[in-house]
Order: C-alpha cells, then structure tokens, then sequence
C-alpha cells in the first residue's frame, strides 16, 4: 500500500489531481475505493462488504487496469517497436483471423 507522509496526504485528499508520482497516484486511488466502500457500505456506522461487493470491485478496477492498457500501455509500445525495432529474433507477428460476417446472422 502507498505511504505517504501526511502533509502529501493533506495535499492529495484536497486535489485528487495533484498526485506527482506513482506512490502519491497509488494513495489517491485507495482513498477513492476506501470512500466507495463506505459510501456503499449498507451500515454507515460499521462499514462492510459481502463477497458480490468485493467481487464487483475487483472486477471494475481490473476493467480499468485493461482500458489503461489498452488506451495507453499499446500506443506507446507500438511507437517505441516502429521508432527503435523489435527486440524479438522470432517472427511475432499475428496473424489476423477474418472478420466475422455480421451481416449472416448468428443464432
């Protein structure tokens, strides 16, 4: 878990924006899911999640770990393999499969 030191604490938790690297990033994003657990939480005085909770976190963060990826990780890799070549000696390339006929239904 992130720790930071509580004067960058104070910072992050009045300017969510204002993280600076990726230790200040890590702590942000905790405090936005440890704010969603509670506001969700089904007794505001004593907070907790069942296993569909968990579950349905867990899969949110990783759809936004895959977005990232793909939105942000691919485009920069595929940039640095055009500008400074693969570092493979195999052939990677993948071979595409055909599109789907969308227009023969399915069913």
């Amino acid at each position: 878990m992130p720790y930071v030191l509580p004067e960058v604490r104070e910072r992050l938790d009045k300017d969510i924006l204002s993280a600076q690297n990726p230790g200040e990033l890590g702590y942000t994003v905790a405090m936005l899911i440890d704010a969603y657990i509670f506001r969700n939480s089904r007794d505001p005085e004593k907070p907790e999640f069942w296993f569909k909770d968990v579950a349905e976190l867990m899969g949110t963060i990783e759809s936004i770990k895959m977005e990232v990826y793909r939105r942000v990780v691919v485009p920069y890799e595929n940039y640095q393999l055009n500008r400074a070549g693969d570092c493979f000696r195999q052939n990677t390339r993948v071979i595409e499969p055909d599109p789907p006929d969308w227009d023969r239904g399915h069913g």
